[in-house]
């Protein structure tokens, strides 16, 4: 089918996706009946896809799924847990570029059939602050378009959160949100304080037997578009990505370094910090993290500010921005330009507060780590080139 083209056929098997798979009132809905689930396995199984979100029909490098609003100002995708000839359990995942895999609620109504076994044993995680357990679980899912799917027919490994790591990753609710991470690549050398290595989402997801090379979260269009080739085009302002793993990170955090902060309109370089303070000179380094609303410190940064600029309780931050340097290569010749990606006033669903991580080896000689959310994202189209190391906004 062209892009602009289809038959009556398409228009009426679009109606019916739109009049039975529109959005559940929670985040997970379970289903037992054959007349639906025959009726879905044909709609998965038919060439059309949701018109409004297809690409080019000879794009055949990129594929594109539809974004939902998710809780805290986040965006979610849908998500399905099935057996060919068995139950299905339906999710909304909130897409997050801060972590590495699929997880589901302890909620999940998933049942034993869904969730088998795997070799990984439960491991203990941090989501934000909070710590918790984690068992690994093998089940075969699946999303919208079926081109994506899992490189092992048996399904791919997700993680199941408990009560703890639920209420602080998805949510509090009585039926919680599952978690796509898009955090490709760990830390083989990481230290034993971390959990053994388990596989990323993008570990184990293919596209027509292809790896995913980069990702576009296009807040705006309401679109995640998954691609086997570069999406960021070579003309286009980039900025490199900060590799994190050369200081201890056990995950390869979408990071990349920035030349201020401006909080409540007063902004602090690495280096003017450096000279106030008399402490090392540290690189200041942005985190992308999707999954997150607001604006977050690693603590000994909040520490290092407090003295500066005022940061503590009675005073409360209700503005941020950052700045740093994008590049381009244009007609035979290398440029750069300053860029800022800064917060909304007048947005509820901002705030900004110190965090305890565990990221590092060495905390005195670590960067300082700002990690932003959707009240910086949600008005642009993050894309993400894993293979090459850029990222770019637009």
């Amino acid at each position: 089918m062209s892009s602009v083209g289809f038959n009556l056929r398409s228009i009426f098997i679009c109606i019916l996706h739109l009049l039975f798979l529109s959005p559940p009132a929670s985040p997970f809905h379970f289903h037992s009946f054959k007349s639906r689930r025959a009726w879905i396995e044909t709609l998965i199984s038919s060439p059309v896809v949701v018109i409004a979100n297809q690409v080019s029909a000879s794009d055949t490098s990129t594929i594109v799924l539809p974004l939902e609003p998710a809780s805290g100002g986040t965006l979610c995708v849908r998500l399905t847990l099935s057996q060919k000839h068995g139950d299905f359990v339906l999710f909304k995942a909130i897409v997050d570029t801060g972590s590495p895999y699929v997880v589901l609620p302890h909620t999940s109504q998933a049942p034993s059939s869904l969730l088998k076994p795997s070799s990984f044993s439960p491991t203990e995680e941090v989501y934000g602050a909070v710590k918790g357990r984690v068992r690994w679980c093998q089940a075969p899912y699946s999303f919208r378009d079926p081109r994506l799917r899992t490189e092992s027919a048996r399904g791919g490994i997700v993680g199941r959160l408990d009560k703890a790591l639920t209420d602080e990753a998805t949510g509090t609710g009585d039926e919680p949100y599952a978690l796509l991470g898009l955090i490709k690549n760990s830390n083989a050398n990481a230290d034993k304080r971390f959990p053994p290595r388990r596989p990323s989402f993008f570990d184990q997801e293919r596209m027509d037997d292809n790896t995913i090379r980069s990702f576009a979260l296009d807040a705006p269009m309401r679109e995640l578009r998954l691609s086997t080739k570069p999406l960021i085009h070579p003309n286009s302002p980039r900025v490199p990505l900060a590799d994190l793993r050369v200081y201890g990170d056990f995950v390869d955090h979408y990071a990349f370094h920035i030349d201020s902060l401006t909080l409540n309109g007063i902004s602090v370089s690495a280096k003017n910090l450096q000279e106030n303070s008399g402490a090392v000179e540290r690189p200041f380094v942005c985190v992308l993290d999707s999954g997150l609303t607001g604006i977050l410190l690693i603590r000994y940064f909040w520490d290092a500010l407090e003295d500066r600029m005022g940061l503590n309780k009675s005073k409360s931050i209700s503005s941020a921005s950052i700045s740093f340097t994008e590049h381009r290569h244009s007609n035979g010749k290398n440029a750069s330009s300053t860029r800022e990606l800064q917060s909304n006033e007048d947005d509820r669903l901002f705030f900004a507060r110190p965090i305890d991580l565990d990221w590092f080896d060495d905390d005195n000689r670590s960067p300082f780590v700002i990690i932003v959310g959707q009240t910086f994202l949600r008005r642009l189209c993050l894309t993400i080139d894993m293979d090459n190391r850029f990222v770019s906004f637009s």
